[in-house]
């Protein structure tokens, strides 16, 4: 008579069930890492979202600020640039400048040179710094008017224009404008007391 040993039968069920257990383990690893690794897929691709559009945006930037820098220098004509006076004693005179050099002024007081009108060549090179400047101010993006709030300032009446005939004129009481349009003003100035002026005879 076979006898049914009751203990083996006990162990076998445990067995089962200890099998079950380890492959809900594994199963729950396995769900583990899927969820881990898609996490890990979707934060890499956000991450690389981000920086693709990251290095899009500083490519535009470079653009725009390369052609910021590299301003094509605008075919200038003339020049024509009026001080007037101020509470100080500041130069007043009228100059007007050719594309070729020839220059003359009207100078009507406080000008190193004395009053009255003259004329000078202007160096190439200094007649290619003066379009340098005026280019590099983007003059004809500028505002037509700029003032402070000082009172008794000189007012400057700065006039360009192209050999296409484009033209364009800005009136600045006492150097409101931008910083570029200032250095246009000092360089102006210092052609204005230092050039070789001759006394013309014409009016």
């Amino acid at each position: 008579m076979k006898v049914c040993n009751i203990s083996k039968f006990y162990d076998d069920n445990r067995m089962t069930e200890k099998i079950g257990n380890v492959k809900q383990i594994f199963y729950a690893w396995i769900f583990l890492m899927y969820k881990c690794l898609y996490s890990l897929f979707i934060f890499k691709t956000v991450n690389f979202i981000k920086i693709t559009v990251k290095t899009i945006l500083y490519f535009f930037a470079a653009i725009l600020l390369l052609s910021a820098c590299n301003k094509p220098e605008l075919d200038i004509d003339a020049v024509d640039f009026k001080a007037g006076p101020c509470i100080i004693g500041c130069p007043i005179y009228e100059m007007k400048i050719a594309k070729n050099g020839e220059a003359i002024i009207d100078a009507v007081a406080y000008n190193k040179i004395g009053d009255g009108r003259f004329k000078a060549t202007i160096e190439k090179s200094k007649i290619d710094s003066l379009n340098t400047l005026i280019s590099e101010a983007d003059f004809f993006r500028l505002s037509n008017k700029y003032s402070v709030t000082i009172t008794d300032q000189a007012l400057y009446t700065l006039t360009v224009r192209l050999k296409n005939r484009q033209q364009k004129t800005i009136v600045d009481y006492g150097a409101g404008g931008p910083e570029k349009l200032k250095k246009v003003y000092h360089f102006l100035f210092l052609l204005s007391q230092s050039e070789h002026w001759s006394r013309s005879q014409s009016n």
